[in-house]
């Protein structure tokens, strides 16, 4: 510990970024791929080594907390970095990620920006296993994302996709369809559920009491007639 160096932790705080706190919980914590771009993120600031690896601890909480430190104070962030992969990382094989994505459609209760994310999300997983280069990503998002849009979409938004050859310009034209034409599944008209009143209810329950009131009486009478014979 002779290493150590008295400072005032107000100041170190105030200076210190922040990263999205990790812990492993993949349901209800901050995904893994999230966090580590932040870090990225950081990495690409110009911010001390230091720092970097002082924000990093500073955000792991629960096990993740003790991936550094069985790494020891010495460990470097690609130390941090290719430990967290290993545990945290995507294990999907390449292969089976870019099946993943051709494979792939838009699904009913999608709308087109949530469909565009998650193709860019499953490029991006198989980006990051060096299964795609960095120059094949346009054209394989904006080819998949005309691809596989549901039919009522694709028959309209194929005029604008023979002239638009950028997938951001194809995505902002084919929400612009999608609104224009009211295709986002929440504006889905819902077919009408005939419910039962409770007025309706009580008219047949009218009706009900009413006929067997008559068949009631009609047997009655029918009684008294057999009687006075």
């Amino acid at each position: 510990m002779e290493d150590y160096k008295d400072t005032d932790d107000d100041l170190w705080n105030a200076f210190l970024p922040r990263i999205s706190a990790f812990s492993g919980d993949a349901k209800t914590g901050t995904p893994y791929d999230l966090w580590r771009y932040e870090v990225q993120c950081l990495i690409k600031t110009g911010h001390t080594h230091e720092t970097i690896t002082m924000a990093i601890r500073r955000s792991l909480r629960g096990d993740a907390s003790k991936v550094p430190m069985r790494l020891g104070p010495e460990a470097t962030i690609d130390d941090i970095i290719d430990k967290m992969d290993s545990i945290y990382g995507s294990v999907d094989q390449p292969k089976a990620l870019l099946g993943q994505f051709y494979t792939a459609r838009q699904q009913d209760d999608e709308d087109v920006a949530t469909w565009a994310c998650r193709l860019e999300e499953i490029l991006s997983k198989a980006k990051n296993r060096k299964n795609v280069t960095e120059e094949n990503i346009n054209d394989m998002l904006t080819s998949k994302l005309f691809d596989g849009l549901r039919p009522e979409m694709k028959n309209i938004v194929r005029y604008k996709k023979d002239s638009i050859t950028d997938f951001h310009s194809l995505l902002k034209a084919t929400r612009e369809i999608e609104n224009q034409h009211n295709l986002k599944p929440s504006l889905k008209k819902k077919p009408p559920t005939h419910a039962i009143t409770k007025s309706t209810t009580t008219t047949v329950e009218k009706q009900a009491n009413s006929a067997t009131y008559s068949i009631g009486e009609t047997t009655l009478t029918r009684c008294q007639g057999f009687e006075g014979r």
